[in-house]
């Protein structure tokens, strides 16, 4: 991560003469600057319209970006937990109704890159709606880092998103977006763990509700 300063040295075995080159200095750029960055055939029949994160200030409304990819990192953030389920609610704008299909990556280990065991998929969909969900395994380096979501048709006809697609130039519509989480250790618990008292009634008929 610290700047680093490389030269070259030439040696002629024999007679044993040798030449050194000049000094070079090389820095090493934050991670979270160094993502690839996706593409789509068009995002005009199927995209995004808003990517929501349950208590957090992540909560955008978008249009179809341009190639088919958009950094919304500036647009608030989440804070997510090791070995807790990240829940995402989506909204789609699905032109032809072709079920699709919803992948959300996450880069555990802030090497910039988004492998395909950092990758869930949710799908077929058909509503315009729906949630997804990753799960932030115990292993997660903490502190700052990025999740992609993408969305892509899923009908069978068309392959399923796949991990290996996060930097993709793909020929199929659908959209990639980027956003901001941070992964942290969910505090302890504090007091004692009470389930309380619970009462209903003793008996009741087939087919009918009930209230706890």
């Amino acid at each position: 991560t610290a700047a680093s300063f490389y030269r070259l040295t030439d040696t002629c075995l024999q007679p044993g003469n040798s030449a050194i080159s000049n000094v070079i200095q090389v820095t090493a750029n934050n991670f979270l600057n160094c993502y690839c960055q996706p593409s789509t055939f068009s995002c005009a029949d199927l995209r995004i319209t808003n990517i929501t994160l349950p208590n957090s200030t992540i909560n955008n409304n978008s249009a179809c970006s341009a190639g088919g990819y958009a950094n919304y990192t500036g647009a608030g953030s989440a804070t997510v937990y090791r070995n807790q389920p990240i829940y995402v609610q989506h909204t789609v704008s699905n032109t032809f109704n072709i079920p699709y299909a919803v992948g959300i990556w996450v880069d555990l280990n802030h090497d910039a890159v988004f492998g395909p065991n950092e990758f869930s998929v949710n799908g077929p969909l058909t509503g315009a709606t729906g949630g997804s969900q990753f799960l932030i395994p115990p292993t997660a380096l903490t502190g700052e880092t990025r999740m992609r979501v993408g969305i892509k048709y899923d009908n069978g006809n068309i392959p399923q998103l796949s991990g290996s697609e996060a930097c993709a130039s793909s020929s199929f519509a659908g959209e990639f977006e980027d956003y901001k989480i941070i992964i942290a250790d969910a505090a302890n618990c504090s007091g004692a763990v009470s389930a309380g008292t619970i009462s209903a009634v003793s008996q009741i008929c087939p087919n009918n509700n009930f209230t706890i």
